[in-house]
């Protein structure tokens, strides 16, 4: 009877354990819910038309990294 009792006893100690981790484990997910909620509603703000801003400035940085390479002379010469 004395391992019986012990078997539930560590039940019931696993059980707990196991009900705290699941707790902490719901309230990270709820904190990962918001910080997504957030991350969404900055996604839905920016411009409609912001990708084309973008992709100005990329053709921009291409060009002079192209321009600055034609300039450099290789060393030693």
């Amino acid at each position: 009877m004395l391992k019986t009792d012990e078997y539930l006893r560590q039940a019931a100690y696993n059980f707990q354990l196991a009900e705290a981790w699941l707790t902490e484990a719901e309230e990270q997910l709820h904190s990962l819910v918001g910080r997504l909620e957030e991350c969404a509603e900055l996604i839905k703000s920016i411009p409609k038309d912001e990708h084309i801003l973008w992709e100005q400035v990329d053709t921009i940085v291409q060009e002079n990294q192209l321009y600055d390479a034609k300039k450099l002379e290789p060393v030693g010469s």
